[in-house]
């Protein structure tokens, strides 16, 4: 076995659809409004004992709205 590729031995459901799923499970969590999402990075990582997500979440100050003075 190659080691290298680990994920295609396991089950898992495909990384892009991971992400769909994510982004509504946060709603109401971690904001109001997956809308709200001016982009994300979903990576593969090793398995988690017992399953589990690591999850950042911060604003993205590029859509801030800037005060006038």
């Amino acid at each position: 076995k190659n080691p290298t590729l680990w994920a295609l031995e396991v089950r898992r459901m495909d990384l892009d659809n991971c992400g769909k799923v994510l982004l509504d499970a946060l709603q109401g969590v971690a904001y109001a409004n997956d809308k709200m999402i001016t982009s994300y990075c979903v990576t593969l990582g090793h398995p988690i004992e017992g399953g589990g997500v690591e999850v950042f979440v911060e604003p993205d100050e590029s859509w801030m709205k800037k005060e006038q003075t």
